[in-house]
C-alpha cells in the first residue's frame, strides 16, 4: 500500500492489520475482565469507544469513565449488558460512591423492561 492509502486507513480507525482493537487503550487487566469474564460489556464498551468515548487515564478512571456512561447514555435496553455491568461494578461500590448508586438504578430500570 502507499504511504496516503495508509494515512487514510489509520485516520478512519484502520491499521494496516486490520481493526484496531479499542480496549488496547484500557489498563491491562481491566481489558482482560472485559474480553473474558464481562464479554458483553466489554462489546458495549468497545462500541462506545469507537463512537468517541475517552478511556480514563488509569483503571479506577476507566472504571467511573464506564459508570457514567451507562447513567448519562444507558445500555441500550440490553439485560445481558446490564447483568455484567451490575456484576461487574459491584467490587467498586465504595470507590463510585453516588455514582454507583445512580448506576444502579439505572440498570434496574433496564433489567425491569426487560
Amino acid at each position: 500500500m502507499n504511504f496516503q492509502i495508509l494515512l487514510i486507513l489509520s485516520l478512519v480507525g484502520f491499521g494496516a492489520a486490520g481493526l484496531n482493537n479499542s480496549l488496547d487503550g484500557l489498563d491491562s487487566e481491566l481489558k482482560a475482565e472485559l474480553e473474558g469474564k464481562y464479554k458483553k460489556l466489554g462489546e458495549w464498551v468497545k462500541e462506545k469507544i469507537e463512537q468517541g468515548l475517552e478511556p480514563g487515564k488509569d483503571k479506577l478512571s476507566n472504571v467511573k469513565v464506564i459508570a457514567r456512561e451507562i447513567v448519562d447514555h444507558g445500555v441500550d435496553e440490553s439485560k445481558d449488558v446490564a447483568t455484567e455491568a451490575s456484576d461487574f461494578l459491584r467490587p467498586y461500590k465504595a470507590d463510585l460512591g453516588v455514582l454507583y448508586g445512580e448506576v444502579r438504578a439505572t440498570l434496574e430500570e433496564v433489567l425491569k423492561i426487560n
